[in-house]
């Protein structure tokens, strides 16, 4: 009889603590219309962020952003009525956010501004329906042909992973066709609480595997192929009632994004002309068009390894500096040795025990 007491004690502490430890995301926690959110950005992490668990506490609370920004949620009719056609409410899509235009490569002659991105929730699911911009100053919509699957409702610790495909293409005047291919797969890998300059929390923690091919049409030559992007691997730490991530690191092979809810900070250092990482490294113009300039504050070392690479890990540019040819510890990079398109490219800086990389846009 002592010994089911023991046993039952045993079990009820284990409900208790499973209880309290573990939470479920539903679509009351995704975000709605009116929602403003300030987000603080960097690419240091202080800890291995890969590193997860059961009952885990990731301690991100010394993170040091490098500059904020501010996501705002509307109904889609607040949206331009040529985009409103297409992600008609509430059927395809139900929500949408001003965004950063998509990553397009260089070689593709087009330019994108006012860029939206557009989103569906339900009670068993939020997707991304597609996206909306400025493209060469025509309004454009793309609707996916598939939903992207960014969270499966109800979500919690016991969720079963689960993937989606999704399309998109569009015509580019005297070039031809240019398209992606998205394919995206969730699941959550730990759970536990989550500790970040802006407070602790409760959470789950999912990890997505996301795949881009670029695909491209070139009519003057009657060519197509594609070309696939370094695989992006996404880290969520999702908290009940906060409607976004209070944490997202977005890696790759490349770079490392950091992005984690805040509130409002003061001193903020970087500039439309600049960029940096940790105050050490400082990339100007930022866009730039002919040369580019690159200072490091806190030199170590006698010499810097730099490359300029594409978004497809292809090497552009690599040179060697020694640290008898740096004058005030900058030096310059000339563009014009390669001619590049305009779009994204990433400048990786290695000197001494220290390896940088900067986003670089280029006119």
């Amino acid at each position: 009889m002592h010994m089911k007491t023991v046993l039952l004690f045993l079990v009820l502490v284990f409900v208790f603590k499973i209880g309290i430890s573990q939470i479920t995301i539903t679509s009351a926690d995704m975000p709605v219309v009116g929602d403003t959110l300030r987000i603080s950005t960097t690419t240091v992490s202080p800890i291995d962020f890969e590193v997860t668990g059961e009952d885990y506490f990731w301690n991100f609370s010394e993170l040091q952003y490098e500059s904020q920004t501010i996501d705002t949620f509307v109904h889609i009719n607040e949206t331009p009525f040529t985009y409103n056609l297409v992600f008609v409410f509430p059927f395809v899509s139900t929500i949408a956010k001003a965004a950063s235009p998509p990553e397009m490569p260089g070689l593709v002659p087009i330019t994108i501004t006012e860029s939206f991105d557009f989103f569906k929730e339900s009670t068993g699911e939020f997707t991304k329906t597609g996206f909306a911009a400025k493209i060469n100053d025509i309004p454009t919509p793309r609707k996916y042909d598939n939903p992207e699957l960014l969270y499966t409702f109800p979500l919690n610790n016991l969720s079963e992973a689960d993937s989606s495909l999704s399309y998109w293409d569009l015509e580019v005047p005297g070039y031809g066709l240019y398209g992606q291919t998205i394919k995206r797969h969730n699941i959550v890998d730990g759970w536990g609480t989550v500790s970040t300059p802006f407070g602790s929390f409760d959470c789950l923690r999912l990890k997505s595997t996301v795949n881009v091919r670029d695909t491209f049409y070139v009519e003057s030559y009657s060519i197509g192929y594609g070309v696939n992007r370094p695989e992006l691997i996404e880290y969520k730490w999702l908290a009940n009632g906060m409607a976004i991530p209070v944490l997202q690191i977005d890696n790759t092979n490349l770079v490392t994004n950091i992005r984690y809810l805040d509130s409002a900070r003061v001193n903020l250092t970087t500039g439309l002309e600049s960029f940096s990482i940790n105050n050490e490294i400082g990339v100007f113009p930022n866009p730039g068009k002919d040369i580019i300039n690159i200072q490091i504050n806190m030199f170590e070392g006698e010499k810097i390894d730099c490359e300029l690479i594409d978004l497809f890990g292809r090497q552009l540019i690599k040179k060697e500096i020694y640290k008898s040819d740096l004058r005030s510890n900058k030096f310059s990079i000339n563009l014009s040795e390669i001619n590049p398109s305009t779009g994204v490219y990433f400048l990786k800086v290695k000197y001494g025990i220290k390896n940088e990389t900067v986003r670089v846009l280029i006119d």
